[in-house]
């Protein structure tokens, strides 16, 4: 509990929160000093800073704030794929996109041309009924189909014809061994 720390002590420096915070309740003086740069997409609103606390003979506590700028930030990018295709700058930071609207053909490799540093992609679908629609579609394609769309979606292009045959026997082999 802070208030162990608000009488003999000049200063206490708690961790573990990662957002810096001076716990007034109990004394000016007792902080949780925050974590450096922003560790999830929930950090990013946080400033980052580095506390300088100097104390003099008479045990008066001074305190400087130093802002840190990381050299890539964490973001998150809300819209339909389109607009934030169209409309959001490339970036170096860390990038969450939180999408509406329906997922388009090569949605990876598209993003990640733009978001070097994308982390994660997240669909915040309102548009049940066609998510519902196209995975009983998905139902019935075979695993050796799923996997070229998954290599063109995440290459953006076609497997050659040697590709597609080591594939195959590849999945035929394992549906051997079952």
């Amino acid at each position: 509990d802070p208030s162990h720390f608000s009488k003999n002590f000049n200063y206490t420096a708690l961790g573990h929160l990662h957002g810096a915070k001076v716990m007034d309740k109990y004394s000016k003086n007792v902080c949780y000093s925050g974590s450096l740069l922003k560790y999830s997409f929930d950090e990013e609103k946080q400033s980052k800073s580095v506390t300088l606390v100097e104390i003099d003979g008479g045990g008066n506590v001074k305190f400087d704030h130093i802002p840190l700028k990381p050299l890539r930030d964490v973001k998150i990018i809300r819209g339909t794929i389109e607009n934030i295709l169209e409309n959001e700058p490339e970036t170096e930071d860390y990038i969450s996109i939180q999408y509406e609207g329906t997922n388009p053909p090569n949605l990876n490799l598209k993003l990640r041309n733009k978001f070097k540093n994308l982390l994660e992609i997240r669909s915040v679908n309102r548009e049940v009924t066609t998510a519902i629609e196209i995975a009983r579609q998905r139902q019935n394609i075979s695993d050796f189909e799923r996997f070229k769309d998954f290599f063109k979606e995440t290459t953006g292009e076609s497997m050659t014809e040697e590709e597609l045959k080591a594939m195959e026997n590849f999945i035929n082999e394992i549906k051997g061994d079952i």
